[in-house]
């Protein structure tokens, strides 16, 4: 299967044995915009498979780095429009 990249939805082969997971992680409250956080796995396809519920369950409960408000939008108070 050389040049085939096996893809599920929220996974991707990025070369053999490497999969990159991805999560939807909602909208940024400050911008609005749409994110996602994304993580490399190294391992087999069925592990990997079996390791992106751990990362949606980071990403749901707010434990994962990319799901955090930046330091400057914490510290900076809301002001309306």
């Amino acid at each position: 299967m050389a040049g085939k990249k096996r893809k599920t939805p929220g996974m991707g082969e990025v070369k053999p044995g490497v999969w990159e997971l991805i999560v939807e992680a909602g909208r940024d409250p400050v911008s609005g915009k749409y994110r996602q956080v994304t993580k490399r796995f190294h391992g087999t396809f069925r592990a990997a498979k079996t390791d992106r519920p751990n990362l949606l369950a980071e990403v749901s409960q707010g434990r994962h780095s990319g799901t955090q408000q930046p330091q400057f939008a914490r510290s900076m108070p809301l002001f309306p429009r």
